[in-house]
């Protein structure tokens, strides 16, 4: 009996054995396989990994790097990357444009419309329809490492208009806690406010002086106890005027002098007030080179926006100068009589209504207005414009805070010295892409 029971227990623990030991070749074959499926995974995604450092901005970079040599030791120990060294950085900006514009009259400007043609020489129905896309704009922020307390950084900014790149902004700035210094072309600092209009004219030679020109400017500001600001701004730029003596030299360079302009701004939240004003001199000489028929050109100009309501916003500006057809206020700047040449006189403004929430998907904005400039009819000489009206409407609505698409319906009307006057509807239509 006891022989028995050992010989039964020995069986039963050599099937368990058999049983454990099955269970953990099985196990360990289980294991195997998963290892050899990661193994295989692995290597596909190695595979993966290469082809698409092979296919994608990274080999543009290391073909760069060999290209351009080893970068210097000091970038390299500060951090710097293989294009840009330590403490730089370049923050790209701009838009692409399409439009799509129809008049019902010839104008002047082609794609873009400041003024109507008189009727006498383009007839009523001779209707006009463009596709362009030469507004896409664009631009970079460089900005460098701090000097002592100052920043420094510059912009550079392209566009398409008239077939060609050409260049819009390219300045540098120095800024400490109060004040900047800026040198290279921007903006003047006349009338700073723009007609937020599909038009690529934003109001040109209709009410909305200002362009850009090359030069130095100086900005000084001051902060109130309740936090309002006191802006003072000062520039000297190139006077850009037209040929009019024919001798193939611009009569403001000729002049030898330049412009001057000055601004002073008062600023309380988002609402802003500003008076500015310029002085330069052009040289026209009819009668031979040198012959120094010096004209002078000035302007007075008041600025102004404010929220009214939520996103509910004015803005105008309005001016009176003479010749200030370089500055775009005006068709024509000065009139020649007799021997000799006449500035002319000129006052202008526009005003806008606009609802401009920030932009969102979903989001619609508007906005409305009317410009007009009006020459001093006795300084015109015949055939030259005596007035011009602009009046404007459009929506845009946002399809992401970075795409929108807008509707413009504007009108212009020009009157003529002994022409007939001339008018053009336009409906203008774009698709924006920002960033």
């Amino acid at each position: 009996m006891g022989k028995r029971n050992v010989l039964v227990g020995l069986f039963l623990s050599m099937a368990l054995t058999l049983v454990i030991s099955g269970n953990a070749a099985v196990a360990d074959d289980d294991i195997r396989a998963e290892l050899t499926q990661a193994q295989q995974e692995i290597a596909a995604l190695r595979a993966e990994l290469q082809e698409m450092r092979n296919d994608s901005n990274w080999q543009y970079q290391q073909q760069l790097a060999e290209a351009m040599g080893p970068a210097p030791a000091a970038a390299q120990d500060a951090g710097g990357t293989l294009i840009l060294p330590a403490g730089w950085t370049v923050r790209p900006y701009g838009y692409i444009k399409a439009d799509v514009i129809w008049d019902d009259s010839a104008h002047v400007g082609g794609d873009m419309c400041p003024m109507a043609l008189p009727e006498s020489t383009i007839s009523r129905s001779d209707d006009q329809i463009g596709f362009t896309a030469a507004q896409t704009r664009l631009g970079a922020i460089i900005t460098a490492p701090n000097i002592c307390d100052l920043r420094v950084r510059g912009v550079v900014e392209t566009d398409f208009w008239g077939g060609d790149l050409r260049v819009r902004k390219a300045y540098l700035d120095i800024t400490g806690a109060d004040w900047m210094f800026r040198a290279g072309q921007d903006w003047e600092i006349l009338s700073p406010l723009f007609p937020d209009t599909l038009n690529f004219a934003y109001g040109a030679m209709c009410g909305n002086p200002g362009f850009r020109y090359p030069g130095f400017r100086f900005d000084k500001w001051w902060t109130l106890a309740d936090d309002s600001v006191i802006i003072g701004q000062v520039a000297w730029l190139r006077e850009t005027g037209s040929d009019v003596d024919g001798f193939l030299v611009d009569d403001g360079v000729d002049s030898g002098i330049g412009t001057f302009e000055a601004r002073v701004g008062y600023r309380a939240g988002e609402m802003e007030i500003g008076m500015s004003g310029h002085l330069g001199e052009e040289e026209v000489d009819l009668a031979y080179p040198g012959d120094d028929d010096n004209v002078h050109t000035w302007s007075l100009n008041v600025d102004f926006h404010a929220p009214i309501w939520e996103d509910l916003g004015i803005a105008t500006e309005l001016f009176w100068g003479e010749n200030y057809d370089s500055h775009a206020g005006t068709a024509n700047g000065i009139a020649v009589v007799g021997t000799g040449v006449e500035e002319i006189e000129v006052f202008g403004g526009w005003i806008e209504l606009g609802w401009k929430p920030a932009p969102a998907a979903g989001v619609m904005a508007f906005a409305g207005g009317v410009g007009f400039v009006d020459p001093r009819d006795a300084d015109l000489n015949a055939g030259m414009m005596n007035e011009n009206q602009y009046y404007y409407g459009n929506v845009k609505y946002y399809l992401s805070s970075y795409l929108w698409t807008g509707l413009e319906v504007s009108y212009h009307n020009t009157d003529y010295i002994n022409q007939d006057d001339g008018d053009d509807f336009r409906i203008q239509h774009s698709w924006v892409l920002t960033f």
